[in-house]
Order: structure tokens, then C-alpha cells, then sequence
């Protein structure tokens, strides 16, 4: 069975920049991703299995860098395929190369979207929220957030940092689509996806949150008496550093407090300062 992720860096080779992915959905469709040092580029198509056991892939959407999206130009009418378990692997090899000259591919994933089956709406959602893995085309994420944007309140938890680090940044995007006060019972869990600014999203999360504005504010003084000075510091300089005075007067008394307080990392207690100097609260 072809139907999965595939990827050139699951043979198991060192290929840090390196990597080509095949992905192959239940419903028929499916991409190409190829990212190397220089530049990436997505095809997106539809495959069926052809009457003598190959495949027919015709390329639909064609993504290179940034540019605007263009019809693809890859057809493969009679792909033969054979799928073999190399302990511990699974090798798809392919009669011709489907991109940049690989014919061989290892097993990546099985955790791929199928919405297809018969599913309750939790089920549904988790299996959008599939489609959020960094190795998805733009155009296919486009309109997977147009759906996620729709769901109903007591499923946007299912947001917050899901499945794992790969489906994070999309994550981030599909919750700056969303109206803040439907965002407001999930301000505890976005400050703390902002615990450290080098995971996936956290830079989308620390920028709505600052744009939320005065919802945020409870939360913050919250932390600012329990958390940790990294925290703090990333609060400080990504949210109330950027806020207009009449948030920051909201947690003037807080900020003096971190500004004097001895336990206060020296970072802490020069960028309180210096919030409340800007703001001529000091």
C-alpha cells in the first residue's frame, strides 16, 4: 500500500538540508515536497491505481519559494512501484524518479489525513488539524484554516501546540484567523507556548496575544508573581513592550514591582524599567 508519507531523509541517510517527501492521501490526492539548500518547491496532485497495478499521478498546483502558485507540470501516466521491509524500514522504490532523480523512499509517517471515514466532529477536527505539518503545501493549508477557523468553541484547545513541533507554526496561523474573544479562554496555554521563542509558532503566539491587548492582562499579572524570569522576559519584551500606554497602565504597579525586585534577573528589571520610562510611569 502507497498511501503515507515518504521521504528520501527516512532512508536514514544524514541529510540536514536535505529532503524530498511523497505524500499519498486516501482520497486520491496527494504532493511532492522538495527542500534543499537553496530553494523548495510543491506539487500537489491526483493518483489513482491504473488497471495493471501502477500509477497515475497528474500534477494539479505547482509552489516554488514564495512565488504565486502555477499550474504543475508533472504527469506520470505508468509509475510501477514495489514496497519492501528492510528491518527496520519500509523502501518504496518507484520505476522513475518523481523528483530530483530519487527513486527510493522510506516510510515517514502513516499519520496522514483521511476524511473519508465516518467520523464524530472531534475526529473530523483532528484529522484537519493532519493537514498542518509543515511539509503541506500552501494551497492545501489555505483551505484546511478556512475550515479550522469554523469550529465551534469547546474544539480551539485542540489548537493549542497539537500532535507535535511539525504541525505547531500552522497551528499559530490558524489561530491568528480566529476572532479574539473567541480566543480568550486560550490565553493561559498561548503564554505558555511562549516559554521558548524557538518553537514552531511561538512568534505568531506571542504577536497575537500582544494584538489581544487588554483580555491579556489578568493572565499576565498572574505570571508575573508565579513564572520564571525567562518567561517574564519574553512577556515583557514581545507583549507589554509593544502595547499603547493605556494597556501598560494596567500592570504599572506590576512592572515597578519587577523593576525593584532583587530576585529580578538584570533583564528583567531593565526592560521593566524601561517600559515604564517610554510611557512616563515611572
Amino acid at each position: 500500500m502507497i498511501i503515507g508519507r515518504w521521504s528520501t531523509r527516512a532512508l536514514g541517510e544524514l541529510q540536514p538540508y536535505d529532503n524530498d517527501v511523497l505524500v499519498f492521501l486516501p482520497d486520491g490526492t496527494g504532493w511532492i515536497y522538495v527542500m534543499n539548500r537553496k530553494d523548495w518547491f510543491f506539487d500537489t496532485f491526483i493518483w489513482k491505481y491504473n488497471e495493471n497495478g501502477s500509477l497515475c499521478i497528474e500534477g494539479q498546483i505547482h509552489e516554488y519559494n514564495d512565488e504565486e502558485f502555477k499550474v504543475s507540470g508533472i504527469s506520470f501516466k505508468e509509475v510501477f512501484y514495489t514496497v519492501e521491509l528492510i528491518s527496520p524500514k519500509k523502501i518504496a522504490t518507484f520505476s522513475t524518479s518523481l523528483s530530483s532523480g530519487h527513486i527510493k523512499y522510506g516510510f515517514d509517517d502513516d499519520g496522514i489525513p483521511n476524511l473519508n471515514k465516518d467520523m464524530n466532529e472531534p475526529e473530523r477536527i483532528h484529522e484537519l488539524i493532519k493537514f498542518l505539518h509543515w511539509d503541506t503545501p500552501k494551497s492545501v493549508i489555505e483551505n484546511v484554516i478556512k475550515e479550522l477557523v469554523q469550529i465551534d468553541n469547546q474544539y480551539l484547545p485542540f489548537l493549542l501546540q497539537p500532535m507535535g513541533k511539525a504541525y505547531w507554526d500552522n497551528a499559530a496561523l490558524v489561530l491568528s484567523e480566529i476572532e479574539y474573544v473567541r480566543l480568550e479562554p486560550l490565553i493561559p496555554g498561548m503564554i505558555e507556548w511562549m516559554r521558548d521563542l524557538n518553537w514552531p509558532g511561538a512568534m505568531t503566539i506571542a504577536n497575537l496575544l500582544c494584538n489581544i491587548g487588554e483580555a491579556v492582562v489578568p493572565h499576565l499579572k498572574i505570571y508575573f508573581l508565579e513564572s520564571d524570569d525567562q518567561l517574564i522576559s519574553w512577556i515583557l519584551s514581545e507583549i507589554v513592550g509593544d502595547w499603547p500606554k493605556t494597556f501598560v497602565v494596567h500592570v504599572q504597579t506590576d512592572l515597578v514591582r519587577l523593576a525593584q525586585r532583587v530576585e529580578s534577573s538584570e533583564y528583567v528589571r531593565v526592560e521593566a524599567e524601561r517600559i515604564l520610562k517610554e510611557h512616563a510611569l515611572l
